[in-house]
């Protein structure tokens, strides 16, 4: 069904929910109903226990806004990974969107029909309806996490040939997911052959119990196959632009990024976006691992490596990174090179590494430490604080990943992230406004 506004894309989306009750949430007999079950009602995992449930598509309205800002999570999240920063620009006067893509938010075996058409399709009603509510006169931001900034990037490439689709002023990258595993390029296969044999688990990355209220802990293939043919399409996209003679309409983009991340190649957003197309006012903000010489001791080879080469050499948009001060110090500075120049500048920002954190991940940028899920704060209790749980025991006994415990879910440097935001929203807005 073609849909062309944000209206019926809503009423698409109520549906799914309602099914999601009738189908499954009603039907859970009591012996499978359990505490931290995300499809138990009333569990410490239900989302519905805050309302409004931030699985669901949003808008933060804002009369006489300074702008539109569309938000896109990731794959296999939902709205809520973009929600502190969507408060924090609609209290910076802009009008904000929280778009659900389509397969999120409700169960995991919706993802095992996800295609990156209609997410694309998603993407465009929002933009459409963000123009229509904030008028011609006023800029768009889009604001993109891990297959949401691939998502945004796609969109702006698209728009800058395609006059009846509203223009993008500036674009903030979390996590960007540019380049993937190439053995995601595979996946498919695997999912066809559990199709052919009728083996439903190889229809499945990974299995795993559903604790986490606004993220599937399980991974269907297909998700994999359309998140790695996306980034080869982009890919051609964007190179294709840049032989191009309007590459220089690329939108500013400020890119936030860890040195090392499990989940996307972190170089790519450099060599696939920012050495290519990165347009005036853009910078790049990576965060190291922590460089206190007793915590090197237990890293891998070469961890992070690839980034001295971004502060070697000047480049046409500014390069900050947080790292450690001294080698054997936690104390945190920006090391920034700005645009062109020859010499870096060095600012002592008075936070230092968590003494039990050596690194930040993929799924940590977009998340403040006080976060009630996956931070350190909590939510009266309402709902299962991820961010925060510590278990000690033998291997094997869980049924779930280690990984899923032991990887960071927040930034620890976070406020720095977010002054760094309203910054660039700022000159967004004058840029605009001048021109």
């Amino acid at each position: 069904m073609q849909l062309g506004t944000l209206a019926e894309y809503l009423e698409v989306e109520s549906r799914a929910f309602a099914e999601l009750d009738k189908e499954l949430l009603d039907q859970i007999e009591p012996k499978d109903q359990f505490a931290f079950n995300r499809f138990t009602r009333g569990s410490y995992s239900d989302p519905d226990q805050v309302q409004p449930n931030w699985n669901r598509t949003y808008e933060l309205k804002k009369p006489k806004a300074r702008g539109g800002v569309l938000l896109l999570h990731g794959l296999s999240d939902s709205p809520y990974s973009l929600r502190s920063v969507g408060q924090q620009l609609h209290g910076d006067g802009w009008l904000v969107l929280g778009m659900r893509m389509p397969g999120h938010g409700t169960a995991p075996g919706a993802m095992r029909n996800f295609k990156r058409d209609d997410a694309r399709a998603a993407v465009r009603i929002g933009m459409r309806h963000l123009r229509e509510q904030i008028g011609n006169d006023r800029p768009i931001m889009i604001v993109g996490y891990s297959n949401g900034a691939a998502l945004a990037t796609d969109y702006v490439v698209t728009a800058i040939s395609d006059s009846d689709l509203p223009t993008v002023d500036g674009l903030i990258l979390m996590s960007p997911a540019f380049a993937v595993a190439p053995i995601a390029a595979f996946a498919v296969w695997q999912a066809r052959i559990g199709e052919l044999l009728g083996i439903d688990k190889l229809a499945w990355q990974v299995v795993t119990p559903e604790f986490d209220p606004y993220k599937y802990n399980s991974f269907a293939v297909r998700s994999g196959d359309q998140m790695y043919r996306f980034t080869q399409e982009i890919d051609k996209e964007l190179l294709a632009l840049q032989k191009s003679d309007v590459a220089n309409t690329f939108p500013p983009t400020l890119v936030f990024q860890s040195v090392t991340d499990a989940t996307v190649q972190p170089s790519a957003v450099v060599t696939r976006v920012l050495d290519r197309l990165a347009g005036k006012g853009s910078a790049l903000v990576l965060y190291d691992v922590n460089r206190n010489s007793d915590a090197e001791q237990l890293y891998a080879p070469n961890v992070g490596g690839w980034v001295q080469e971004r502060l070697a050499n000047p480049t046409p948009y500014s390069v900050t990174l947080l790292t450690n001060r001294l080698s054997d110090s936690d104390d945190v500075e920006a090391v920034t090179r700005r645009p062109g120049a020859s010499e870096v500048v060095r600012q002592s920002l008075e936070i230092d590494w968590p003494s039990n954190v050596f690194a930040l991940s993929h799924v940590a940028i977009p998340f403040p430490p006080d976060d009630p899920v996956y931070g350190t704060g909590d939510d009266d209790g309402k709902l299962l604080n991820i961010g925060g749980i510590e278990l000690r025991g033998e291997t094997g006994v869980l049924a779930i990943s280690a990984t899923l415990l032991t990887r960071l879910r927040h930034n620890p440097f976070y406020p720095y992230q977010s002054g760094r935001i309203r910054e660039f929203a700022s000159q967004i807005a004058a840029r605009h406004s001048g021109s």
